[in-house]
């Protein structure tokens, strides 16, 4: 496996503020394209979006990055599903969040405003992996500097150089999202079209309505009046527009009796929360047309323990969309932690073959 960390320019359509998102590539090996149930003939690109309050680490996780911990490998997702499932995979730090540039007004971060940043990301790099000139590419948009990072793992070989990636002309499109990436990711199939299918961990339809206040819960329902009021009723719950994330470690959200080493890993996926879109994704019907147009595959995989309400009713969000649910036994909503992460990891790359092939 290879990764690049690529900084892509979107200063022409994003919020004064924002010049680039910057997003990690990882490129499978030659032999991880051979294995079986590896949907070769369509090379399949990944796109992860980070739920609130975390950036793209979460979908990469390398408890003792630096050195290495004995016991606690095994937590990148990223590392799972090129290696063993030989999926191409692209990592997103939202405008506002982690790396990426921060705007001058972080309430111009609707869903909406988001979503068009990441479509544009994602089309950036789509057309020139589809070119095999994507990296030559970002060179001529931009002068800011190319990472080409060899220290995540030790087989290189079958990959092309730095200057160049080998062209992908049939490449398909699959959209990941962690909780309110999850939201993201649906808004933007909704307006966009971006992907041949979607992946939402986390996420559901119904919100948070037991933890809103009077004023949010009598705008649910009702996606004018939600729209309408979410920058003011964001103001007034959280005062700020990209405070720090408190989600990562939180207990509600993460299994107990994890190893330090992995706990200390999580905590360092915190970045900013873009608190207009959490907040839009806490209230019940904030997205009711958007998952009403969704109409490609969609995969909704949560923990037994999630947040994401009854499990019955998650396949109801999508009324127009052919619906896979899977439930990940004793899991909260953080699973890239869980002892099991590896089953919800496998169930997905198996559901991206299938979708992919057709069958």
């Amino acid at each position: 496996m290879r990764r690049w960390r690529l900084e892509i320019p979107v200063g022409d359509m994003a919020p004064a503020g924002v010049a680039t998102v910057v997003v990690d590539l990882f490129a499978p090996t030659v032999g991880a394209l051979a294995r079986p149930g590896v949907p070769s003939a369509v090379p399949v690109l990944v796109c992860c979006l980070p739920g609130g309050g975390m950036s793209r680490r979460y979908f990469d996780l390398r408890p003792g990055r630096d050195g290495g911990v004995a016991g606690v490998a095994g937590y990148s997702m990223a590392e799972h599903l090129v290696t063993h499932h030989g999926l191409w995979l692209l990592t997103i730090d939202h405008p506002g969040v982690g790396e990426s540039d921060r705007p001058h007004d972080g309430w111009t971060l609707t869903p909406a405003v988001v979503a068009a940043v990441n479509a544009r990301v994602i089309s950036i790099v789509v057309d020139g992996l589809r070119a095999g000139t994507l990296l030559a590419d970002l060179a001529d948009l931009d002068d800011r500097d190319i990472h080409d990072d060899r220290d995540i793992h030790d087989d290189l070989a079958g990959i092309e150089g730095i200057d160049t990636l080998a062209a992908q002309p049939e490449l398909a499109t699959i959209g990941v999202g962690h909780s309110m990436g999850g939201l993201l990711a649906v808004v933007q199939q909704a307006r966009n079209g971006t992907f041949s299918a979607l992946g939402l961990l986390g996420f559901s339809g119904r919100g948070l309505h037991e933890h809103l206040n009077d004023d949010e819960r009598a705008v649910a329902h009702d996606q004018d009046a939600i729209e309408a009021a979410i920058v003011e009723l964001t103001r007034a719950r959280f005062g700020r527009a990209l405070p720090p994330g408190a989600t990562s470690t939180s207990g509600m959200l993460t299994v107990d009796g994890l190893p330090e080493a992995v706990i200390a890993e999580l905590g360092r996926t915190a970045a900013s929360l873009i608190t207009v879109c959490g907040l839009t994704s806490m209230i019940p019907g904030s997205t009711q047309r958007e998952r009403e147009a969704v109409t490609v595959p969609v995969f909704v995989g949560v923990g037994e323990h999630d947040i994401t309400g009854p499990v019955e009713l998650l396949a109801g969000d999508f009324p127009n969309a052919a619906t896979t649910v899977f439930v990940l036994p004793r899991a909260k909503h953080n699973h890239n932690v869980e002892p099991d992460r590896h089953v919800l990891w496998d169930r997905l790359a198996v559901w991206i073959t299938e979708v992919i092939g057709g069958r």
